[in-house]
């Protein structure tokens, strides 16, 4: 397969990253250039170039409730794979925030109109807002709502969304640094436009870096071009945002082909899989990715003469007590690997925090009892009455044996 030229966008961004930025007035006018980038690529997109035949991913209007149709994400059968097209995970508007909905992805693209701080902290207890660093910019932007209003209950409209935001997202580590880092501006009254400009872009240099990281150590563990590489979910740009690191150090490494595994459902009919957005982003990124089901994955791994070189992990909280959330089947392709030598590694959206195994257990049931309690309609299909079906979201992955790169 020949091999795909790195997008414009992308190119434009890794020379964002990699100049950096030293003053306040450079942040601004990346970011200023990072907004007109976006709308060009948002004109290119009115008329998408396709192959002959092939299905257009097609474009939805906001919508101003949280259901999401049953068959939002669903390709008709027989019609041709919509080709992955580009849709930023979230962007600020005036006094709106546009989120994508990644419940009816990768074959529709769903954007949500959110007008206060309230409104994102729902998306985010739904799930429509993928796992990952994306969710700290979610949070960003909530407070830059927040503030808005009269002056007399800024503070307090702050602390509620915060408060609002924390409770939605118990396991977003990137949420709660956004939260902590910028709390302080936003009740000093200093400017949180600012602050979140700023922000962002040191973040997008950090993510460029990371990814320089992550190859390194896979290079120094003998891993580059021809290795075969497995990875879980939300590692991809629409839960990292621009420049996703471990997609970046494939780039670095030269290793074109991987394999991914499916993870949790994220639709309402459980078509559609986290991995299977990771995978339209890793395709945007120049990579071949390949899916599998988790347990056809870990039995590869399994397997002592097998391909996979190395398993990479992804986690927004990790623990300083050994402890790291990852998607539901993480756990499994861990000890798959563990268990036949292959070499796990954990990429961290966040930095790792004092929380107690103990209180991420609480947290983790606390997060799979909310979605079991929002239903499964998939989950009732195929099976008959009296049968008990769990649809975990998250597990817990102690490291033990595990490479965290930081």
């Amino acid at each position: 397969m020949a091999k795909r030229p790195a997008s414009d966008r992308r190119s434009f961004l890794r020379s964002i990253a990699n100049d950096g930025a030293a003053t306040a007035g450079s942040l601004f006018g990346a970011l200023g250039a990072l907004r007109g980038q976006a709308q060009s690529i948002g004109a290119e997109l009115q008329t998408p170039a396709r192959e002959a035949g092939a299905e257009p991913t097609r474009r939805r209007a906001a919508e101003t409730h949280l259901d999401m149709p049953g068959d939002a994400g669903l390709i008709k059968a027989g019609a041709a794979a919509p080709e992955p097209a580009f849709a930023s995970p979230i962007r600020d508007e005036e006094g709106a925030v546009i989120v994508l909905d990644v419940r009816a992805l990768p074959a529709v693209i769903a954007e949500r109109r959110a007008t206060s701080a309230s409104s994102i902290a729902a998306l985010l207890t739904v799930d429509a807002i993928a796992p990952g660093p994306i969710r700290g910019l979610a949070a960003a932007f909530a407070l830059a709502l927040a503030s808005v209003g009269s002056a007399g209950g800024r503070v307090a409209r702050i602390h509620a969304a915060a408060a609002a935001l924390r409770n939605a997202a118990p396991l977003a580590g990137s949420l709660h640094a956004e939260l902590d880092a910028l709390l302080p501006v936003a009740v000093g009254g200093e400017s949180l436009d600012a602050a979140i400009a700023a922000r962002a872009a040191t973040q997008l240099g950090q993510r460029a870096a990371y990814g320089k990281r992550i190859a390194a150590t896979l290079k120094s563990a003998g891993l580059a071009r021809g290795a075969t590489i497995a990875s879980g979910p939300a590692l991809g740009a629409t839960a990292w945002g621009d420049l996703a690191p471990l997609h970046e150090a494939l780039r670095h490494l030269g290793v074109r082909t991987f394999t991914i595994g499916a993870g949790p459902t994220v639709d309402v009919l459980g078509a559609a899989r986290l991995g299977a957005i990771d995978a339209a982003d890793a395709v945007r990124a120049g990579l071949t990715p390949r899916l599998l089901e988790d347990g056809q994955l870990a039995s590869e791994i399994a397997n002592a003469d097998g391909p996979i070189g190395a398993l990479i992990l992804g986690s927004d909280a990790v623990s300083r007590t050994g402890y790291a959330v990852v998607p539901a089947g993480g756990v499994g392709l861990a000890a798959a690997a563990l268990f036949s030598g292959v070499p796990v590694y954990l990429v961290a959206g966040s930095v790792a925090t004092d929380v107690t195994g103990a209180e991420l257990t609480k947290r983790v049931e606390a997060v799979n009892n909310t979605a079991a309690q929002r239903g499964a309609p998939f989950a009732a299909r195929g099976v008959t009455s009296g049968v008990q079906v769990a649809t975990p979201r998250v597990e817990l992955l102690a490291l033990d044996g595990i490479t965290l790169i930081d």
